[in-house]
């Protein structure tokens, strides 16, 4: 049996695929956030990390060979 997500809501965040994990980037909801946050599709687990004072709003980010690449923000 599925659990039924709920995740935070938020906008100029940036998002990317890896084999079957979502992982997102910070982004704004009333504050910037500094978290990266990684959603397992096939597990439903939720894995929040806390970054040293980065934000990453109005940021892009691409999947390359398993890698990801976060370019801009601010």
């Amino acid at each position: 049996e599925k659990l039924s997500l709920e995740l935070p809501s938020r906008f100029s965040h940036s998002g990317v695929v890896v084999g079957s994990k979502l992982v997102y980037f910070g982004g704004c909801d009333l504050y910037h956030e500094n978290t990266v946050v990684s959603v397992d599709v096939e597990t439903d687990k939720v894995t929040v990390f806390k970054t040293k004072n980065e934000i990453f709003s109005r940021c892009k980010a691409v999947a390359i060979s398993n890698r990801i690449y976060l370019i801009g923000g601010g």
